[in-house]
């Protein structure tokens, strides 16, 4: 785990908290369907591949390295020099 935004939010009951595209903290009521931004990013951190980003306890924005995608970039690194060595094997 790694803070990335410290933003200190108090959670409402039946509110559905999330972290946009942008790394905006979104608040979004279901009865109503109306989203609102609680703690705009302002250009603190920028979200990258690889990475889930969820509201703590403490109500910041910190992120986790997925396992899926280091299994991912391992495969990939395998396979990209399998490619490499077959292709030089072609030539």
């Amino acid at each position: 785990m790694e803070k990335v935004h410290k933003c200190g939010i108090r959670r409402k009951e039946g509110h559905l908290y999330y972290i946009d595209s942008r790394g905006n903290v979104v608040c979004f009521h279901g009865k109503s369907k109306h989203k609102e931004i609680v703690c705009p990013n302002g250009g603190e951190f920028v979200k990258e591949p690889g990475w889930i980003y969820y509201l703590d306890k403490a109500g910041d924005v910190c992120r986790s390295r997925m396992k899926s995608f280091r299994e991912y970039a391992e495969v990939r690194e395998e396979v990209g020099r399998d490619l490499l060595i077959i292709k030089k094997i072609q030539d």
